[in-house]
């Protein structure tokens, strides 16, 4: 027998002393038995298994009228040609509702040629990915790997097969999965993972109960007072006094795993970025943060267009985040000696403070105008670490019309020791890059940059810009910009 749970069935014929012949394989005359049951099986009716490599044999005995005849057939099981490392596969016990982290099983050709492998596929409460499919065939001594996870949907002993269905054996490799699914509270993530006391975090999971009753969070052990709670979630205050450490959720006396939390601020910082263009006559423009968002971060949006008319009339976003005007409208006349339509332009920043957190690509920012305009841009932008009550501590804007390279915002000077200057510019040139001291977070035609100042003082933000190339028709070489900078508490 070649392949481990093939199974076959002997056919047992009788001559009789008259010299017929029956095929006795049914009569309840026989019975059968096997030398090796760990080698191979045999039931009542004489259906042989296949269970391990060996050598066994299995015997028929015909008995009538106090009268035995036996038969013996020896049986060979073959080595496997398809082995799997490890053998079975064993999980420790896993909260239910949850995923475990994976196991790689190895399957192996072990025979002299060529192995085609047809399908790997797992049951039960196991997953599995493999590259089987892709490296088959397998040369002779070669292998590929699949990879194994257990989500029990229910608590106790969990049992499932890896079968795996090949060109050599007959019958698929099965190769056995066991786990243990119980039912304890388990969390998946923390949003967000930093902050000071007073923060509100969201404690995403499974099997919290559906109301919290004598459940309790804890933070690095300082008992937390939940606002909202069930089964899948619960939104909970950074407690006084916590300190960095595991955030811990007891449902029933049974404590849960332990996710990291830091008490204290973020560091200020830039985490992500977008623009977009309108360039046709409309009244909405709109631009998406593409990466998750962070709840407690600050956005940043700057809103700039080409008209005299338009004002911008609300900034909203898909979360429902309140913004709020930081500096402008600034406008100026673009080339005043002349007549075009659209003859100002005009920009302003907006932000919003202490933002809820969104899937990646789940938070879209629309600037909704007065009126239809036909050209308009939005740079937006996500930074971590500012203040969550009152992040704005001083604007400055200027407009120009230059013959130089450089826009500039102008000064103004600081109230708070710890602050990000956020500068985005508008004009009719092209900026080419961020100022000194800058780092550029956004560049197209125009720029966002922003820098980090730790002590009060008189501070400015410039840009540079290509050369004036007479865009105002009739005026040669000069240029027109607006540049604005917004300077943002860092959190204490």
């Amino acid at each position: 027998m070649e392949s481990l749970g093939e199974q076959t069935g002997l056919v047992i014929l009788a001559t009789f002393s008259d010299g017929s012949v029956a095929d006795v394989t049914e009569s309840t005359l026989l019975s059968h038995v096997s030398s090796n049951s760990s080698v191979v099986g045999i039931d009542a009716r004489g259906g042989m298994t296949a269970v391990s490599p060996g050598s066994a044999a299995v015997s028929a005995t015909y008995t009538q009228g106090g009268q035995s005849l036996q038969v013996t057939v020896p049986v060979q099981v073959l080595n496997p040609l398809l082995i799997a490392s490890p053998s079975s596969v064993v999980f420790p016990a896993q909260a239910t509702g949850t995923s475990s982290a994976s196991q790689q099983l190895n399957l192996k050709n072990a025979s002299t040629a060529t192995m085609s492998i047809f399908g790997v596929s797992a049951n039960g409460d196991f997953a599995e990915t493999d590259n089987c499919g892709a490296s088959s065939p397998l040369a002779p001594g070669t292998s590929c790997t699949a990879n194994v996870t257990f989500s029990p949907t229910a608590a106790g002993p969990r049992t499932g097969t890896i079968s795996v269905t090949n060109s050599a054996n007959t019958v698929p490799v099965a190769i056995s999965l066991t786990g243990a699914g119980v039912v304890v509270p388990y969390i998946t993530s923390l949003s967000p993972g930093t902050g000071p006391a007073g923060t509100s975090v969201t404690i995403a999971g499974v099997n919290f109960g559906g109301t919290q009753g004598t459940s309790t969070v804890t933070f690095n052990g300082a008992p937390a007072t939940p606002t909202s709670w069930s089964a899948t979630s619960i939104v909970a205050p950074v407690p006084g006094g916590a300190t960095t450490g595991n955030v811990v959720v007891t449902v029933g006396g049974v404590a849960s795993n332990g996710v990291s939390f830091t008490v204290g601020n973020p560091p200020v910082a830039y985490v992500q970025g977008n623009s977009a263009a309108q360039s046709t006559i409309q009244t909405t423009a709109t631009a998406t943060y593409t990466a998750a968002q962070t709840a407690g971060n600050l956005d940043v949006v700057v809103v700039g267009w080409w008209d005299s008319t338009p004002r911008v009339q609300s900034v909203t976003d898909t979360k429902g985040n309140t913004y709020t005007l930081a500096t402008g409208p600034t406008t100026q006349t673009y080339c005043p000696s002349k007549t075009y339509p659209g003859t100002t332009q005009t920009q302003a920043v907006y932000y919003a403070k202490n933002i809820g957190s969104a899937a990646a690509s789940g938070n879209t920012v629309t600037v909704t105008f007065t009126a239809a305009l036909g050209s308009a841009t939005v740079r937006i932008a996500e930074y971590s670490g500012l203040d969550a009550v009152n992040p704005v501590d001083v604007s400055v804007a200027a407009f120009a019309s230059t013959t130089n390279t450089t826009a500039s915002s102008g000064s103004v000077t600081t109230t708070n020791a710890h602050d990000l200057l956020i500068a985005a510019d508008l004009t009719d040139a092209g900026t080419i890059g961020a100022g000194a001291g800058y780092t550029s977070r956004i560049l197209n035609t125009d720029i966002l940059e922003d820098e980090i100042v730790t002590a009060t003082g008189s501070y400015s933000a410039t840009a540079a810009l290509n050369p004036p190339s007479g865009g105002c028709i009739g005026v040669a070489n000069q240029s027109y910009y607006i540049m604005q900078m917004v300077a943002f508490r860092a959190a204490h």
